[in-house]
C-alpha cells in the first residue's frame, strides 16, 4: 500500500480541480480505428470500453475542432485488470512528454523538471508534484500554468492511489487522472500551435491504451 501524500509541498499553488461526470456505462461495437466492427452471433463482438480511455479521448475531442474531431479514433481497452496500467502508461507520457514538450518550448536548450522525472510509479507522486511546483517558480504564461496544476494533481492522485485497493475503489481516482491528462496534451497543444500533433499523439496514446505494456 502506498502512503498517502502530505497535504502540503513548499511553495506549491494548489491546482485547478477537475469536475468530471459519472463514469459512461456502455459497450461499443466499433473497431479501435472507429469502423464499425462485423457483429458475429454474440457477446463476443462487443467489447467494455476503457473508463480510462473513455474518459482520456472524451475531454481530448471537445478540445479539438470540428476538422480534427472526426480524426479522432474509437476509445477502447479490453481488461478491467489493465487499467491501472493504462493510468500509469497515460500520466507518464502526460508528464514526461506533453507537459515537458510545453516546458522546453519556452526553455530553449534547457531540460525542464519533468523531463528530469523519471519513469513514473505511486512513489514519485510527490516528486512528480516538485516538479510542478518547480516550474511554476520559473514565472509560466497561462497555458504552462495550467499545465503545471495538471501535473500536480497527477502527482497527487499518484501518490494517494493504493494499487492494491480493489479497482472499484480506486477508478474514479484513475478518470480524473485521464482527464488531467487530456487536458496536459491540450495545453501542449495550444502552446505550441500545432493542432495536429495534438491529434497524432491522442490517437497513439488511444492505440497504445488498448492494451498497455
Amino acid at each position: 500500500m502506498n502512503a498517502a501524500v502530505s497535504k502540503t509541498v513548499s511553495g506549491e499553488i494548489p491546482p485547478t480541480r477537475v469536475r468530471i461526470p459519472p463514469p459512461p456505462s456502455r459497450r461499443t461495437n466499433e473497431r479501435f480505428d472507429g469502423r464499425p466492427c462485423s457483429v458475429r452471433a454474440g457477446r463476443d463482438s462487443f467489447r467494455l470500453v476503457s473508463e480510462i480511455a473513455d474518459y482520456f479521448r472524451e475531454r481530448v475531442l471537445a478540445g479539438l475542432d470540428a476538422e480534427h474531431r472526426e480524426l479522432l479514433v474509437a476509445a477502447a481497452g479490453v481488461g478491467g485488470a489493465r487499467e491501472w496500467r493504462r493510468a500509469l502508461l497515460l500520466s507518464d507520457r502526460a508528464v514526461r512528454e506533453w507537459a515537458a514538450r510545453a516546458a522546453a518550448d519556452e526553455q530553449s536548450g534547457q531540460r525542464s523538471a519533468y523531463q528530469r522525472l523519471r519513469p513514473l510509479t505511486p512513489e514519485l507522486g510527490r516528486a512528480v508534484q516538485e516538479a510542478a511546483v518547480s516550474e511554476q517558480k520559473t514565472g509560466l504564461d497561462a497555458e504552462r500554468e495550467l499545465i503545471a496544476q495538471m501535473v500536480w494533481g497527477i502527482g497527487e492522485r499518484l501518490a494517494a492511489i493504493d494499487t492494491e485497493a480493489s479497482l472499484a475503489s480506486s477508478q474514479h481516482s484513475l478518470n480524473h487522472m485521464a482527464v488531467e491528462a487530456a487536458e496536459i496534451l491540450l495545453g501542449a497543444g495550444r502552446v505550441l500551435g500545432d493542432p495536429d500533433w495534438l491529434l497524432s499523439e491522442a490517437n497513439e496514446m488511444l492505440h497504445d491504451l488498448v492494451r498497455p505494456r
